[in-house]
């Protein structure tokens, strides 16, 4: 028997609950600092605490609901960004705030002060091309499971050719630490690559190369 309307309705109501409560765990890690801590290095809840000036079991129990997201990892008692984590461009993880937070102004002006039209050369659409990129890394695993990738190093040589944000080499290169990256693009397009790269420290095994698909 299907579930009626009011339960479907209790159901989401969890959902959502449940949702909005990672969404404000998430934004405040972000905003006291916990990712740009994690991003140099892995820490103990103890380190992150002293480091931040914060109360070790309120960030102790932030930082489990971090792990849920599988944003952070936890290896014995210290925290890590996972690859993911490390991956995801920095603009982005306000979650999409500098858009929601203009929600209220539009439904009650109507007048937008966002255009979502706005040119293909603009910081936003480079913003959105960036966390898209990045909701394809688990295809870039999944491409490293099918070629059977050995963790270890083959030391393989990997071709990324157009590479935009470099996610799918930098995948395989962060898999295989013996494998040498070649990113190849248009020379306006390396940075966001590079910046990649260095995210997840494998830029000693890169090499950018800039090229003019019209050539």
């Amino acid at each position: 028997m299907p579930d009626s309307p009011q339960k479907q309705t209790i159901d989401i109501f969890q959902q959502l609950n449940r949702a909005n409560a990672i969404v404000q765990c998430f934004g405040m890690a972000n905003k006291i600092g916990v990712f740009d801590c994690l991003r140099r290095g892995q820490l103990t809840g103890t380190q992150l605490a002293e480091q931040l000036k914060l109360s070790f079991r309120p960030l102790e129990l932030l930082m489990g609901q971090l792990c849920e997201t599988g944003y952070v990892e936890k290896y014995g008692d210290d925290y890590a960004l996972s690859m993911l984590g490390k991956m995801l461009p920095e603009d982005y993880l306000d979650l999409g705030d500098r858009y929601w937070n203009q929600l209220e102004s539009w439904v009650r002006t109507g007048s937008k002060t966002f255009d979502p039209q706005q040119s293909l050369e603009s910081t936003e659409y480079a913003i959105q091309g960036a966390a898209l990129e990045w909701m394809s890394t688990p295809n870039a695993m999944d491409l490293i499971e099918v070629l059977n990738l050995k963790q270890g190093g083959d030391g393989i040589r990997v071709v990324d050719l157009a590479c935009g944000s470099g996610v799918y080499g930098a995948a395989i290169g962060y898999h295989d630490q013996q494998a040498r990256v070649f990113f190849v693009d248009q020379q306006d397009q390396l940075q966001r690559a590079k910046e990649t790269a260095g995210s997840i420290d494998i830029t000693d095994r890169c090499q950018f190369i800039g090229a003019d698909p019209k050539a």
